[in-house]
């Protein structure tokens, strides 16, 4: 009994430590690869708890060994955008611009009644009244509604350049080309590998965030 207790303290100051400095967010907030590695977790945790002859240690190393994967692959997916795209999921425009994509819908398996549900659940009555519907890669569904009537759509920023990097999926939506944002580059005075942010709203208005200069 001793030894059981002091491998459940174990293992729980282990895991409650490597998903605070991994950063967990809750579980309906997680991207694929995080929840993965959090049921993987879980279950090797449990291996020395349920079977008394399994050394610790048979649970401290894969549980150390996993952090440090999911770490160094946050940190590339950062700075290498194929890796990006293996790991993580992209927003999907279900209404853009008040158009209502269906093709959208069928791919990721939502229905039109789980649409206007999700949109009935916003306050949101009439799709007529949506301008912007985007399926976030937390699943969580945001949504931008019509201006007034007499005033611009608001519409939304979308993020051309993220960490130094050209978003190709984010240009697609607005109508550019790489050599576009170049020159936006070039007209802020900037190159895109010194850009931490630039967006781009409907309207056409860019507003640049330059990395932070090391210190």
């Amino acid at each position: 009994m001793p030894a059981l207790f002091f491998r459940t303290i174990c293992i729980y100051f282990l895991i409650t430590a490597v998903l605070r400095i991994m950063g967990k967010r809750q579980v309906g907030e997680m991207e694929l690869s995080e929840l993965v590695t959090t049921l993987l977790l879980s279950e090797i945790a449990t291996l020395p708890i349920d079977d008394t002859d399994i050394p610790l240690l048979h649970a401290v190393l894969p549980i150390l060994l996993i952090f440090s994967v999911e770490v160094i692959i946050t940190y590339l997916k950062t700075k290498w955008n194929p890796l990006k795209r293996i790991f993580e999921s992209k927003p999907v425009f279900l209404i853009e611009r008040g158009h209502l994509h269906q093709e959208e819908l069928v791919r990721n398996r939502i229905s039109i009644n789980e649409l206007l549900g999700e949109l009935r659940i916003q306050g949101i009555p009439d799709i007529s009244e949506v301008y912007y519907a985007i399926l976030e890669q937390d699943g969580k569904l945001s949504v931008v509604k019509r201006a007034d009537a007499g005033t611009e759509d608001p519409g939304i920023a979308h993020a051309l350049i993220a960490d130094g990097c050209i978003n190709e999926d984010a240009l697609s939506h607005v109508g550019l080309q790489k050599e576009d944002v170049i020159s936006l580059c070039r007209r802020e005075g900037v190159r895109v590998d010194e850009v931490f942010l630039m967006q781009r709203n409907d309207a056409g208005k860019v507003r640049v965030v330059k990395k932070e200069v090391r210190k």
